[in-house]
């Protein structure tokens, strides 16, 4: 189950951040993709900042994207073998992900009338 566990994480991280800026082999093709890491994880912080803002009914939908989001790019990460198909993923599960940025008033019924 170690092992198991150990192989997500590595799928994880090379899924969310190869190809990175600190490999030298890059050729140009390679750029785009790393661009975009950066934008999603840009977009994943602001989210995770953005949480501690929101209220208790708000937060509770953040959490049910965010956690949808999770699950979704760990299946992805996990049967994904190279950079082409990762990058073509990401685009699968970036509903969800900026799902969890919009603001949540128009969302929410407000039941306290």
């Amino acid at each position: 189950f170690q092992d198991f566990l150990i192989f997500i994480y590595n799928s994880l991280y090379l899924y969310f951040f190869e190809p990175s800026l600190f490999r030298f082999n890059l050729n140009i093709y390679d750029y785009v993709p790393v661009f975009e890491n950066f934008i999603r994880l840009s977009i994943i912080i602001f989210a995770l900042n953005k949480f501690f803002y929101l209220t208790k009914k708000n937060k509770f939908l953040f959490l049910i994207f965010f956690i949808n989001y999770l699950f979704l790019e760990t299946v992805w990460a996990i049967a994904t073998s190279n950079w082409g198909t990762s990058f073509r993923h990401h685009y699968q599960s970036l509903p969800l992900l900026l799902f969890c940025i919009i603001p949540y008033k128009n969302f929410i019924i407000n039941t306290s009338k």
